[in-house]
């Protein structure tokens, strides 16, 4: 068993047993009070089991969505036949089905690695990262697969599992880093501001270039 990062912690449930109800403990930590949960986490134990918790919620989760998704369909559905037959198509690309399902739980773990690569290198370069990519990687992972539940709510779940989702990451990289309240929130907030602005700066290009194909 790894050491603990600051005295004798108990460490996150499910990271000391895969069993139902170290699962339950850790979501109600997590969602609820993840300041202390993250706190009482230890180092060395790998990542396999924070890997293993965000699979499991995050195919919950995400099977739900698509399931909300795959029900509203037929409101919108009025919305898609209206599209003329050259655009139409489009439509098949968003439509929910067994496709979307299937790629739920590999999608799951693909975001988790580029995610935690991606903030982990943040906090490198503001030196902050002394737990280690491991420690990172856990955190995310115990925070996208406890708020992925929340999608099980119907229309509003989604947005609310987004917007808390930061801000346990936040709060988890904190303890689980011993850095600073600022830093974390810089490690997880400026790569979702640098693709917003890529977003808004590739929108801005693109409506120029049709305005001036629209003044010739």
């Amino acid at each position: 068993m790894g050491q603990p990062p600051f005295g004798n912690e108990p460490g996150i449930p499910w990271e000391n047993a895969q069993t139902g109800q170290s699962l339950l403990d850790t979501l109600k930590g997590v969602l609820l009070d993840p300041t202390r949960t993250f706190a009482q986490a230890r180092r060395g134990v790998g990542i396999g089991p924070a890997v293993l918790y965000a699979l499991l919620l995050g195919t919950i989760g995400g099977a739900a969505a698509v399931l909300w998704s795959f029900l509203t369909q037929g409101i919108f559905g009025a919305e898609s036949a209206a599209l003329p037959d050259e655009l139409r198509f489009l439509s098949s690309f968003t439509e929910p089905g067994l496709g979307q399902l299937l790629m739920v739980p590999i999608g799951a773990v693909i975001g988790l690695f580029v995610w935690g690569g991606i903030v982990h290198a943040i906090l490198a370069m503001l030196g902050a990262g002394g737990g280690g990519f491991e420690s990172t990687l856990r955190g995310i992972a115990f925070s996208n697969g406890s708020v992925a539940v929340l999608q099980l709510v119907p229309v509003v779940g989604g947005m609310i599992a987004g917007i808390w989702g930061l801000v346990i990451q936040i709060m988890a990289l904190k303890e689980l880093h011993q850095t600073t309240s600022g830093k974390a929130v810089l490690a997880v907030l400026l790569p979702l501001g640098l693709c917003c602005c890529g977003i808004f700066a590739a929108i801005g290009v693109g409506a120029g270039l049709f305005a001036s194909t629209l003044a010739k």
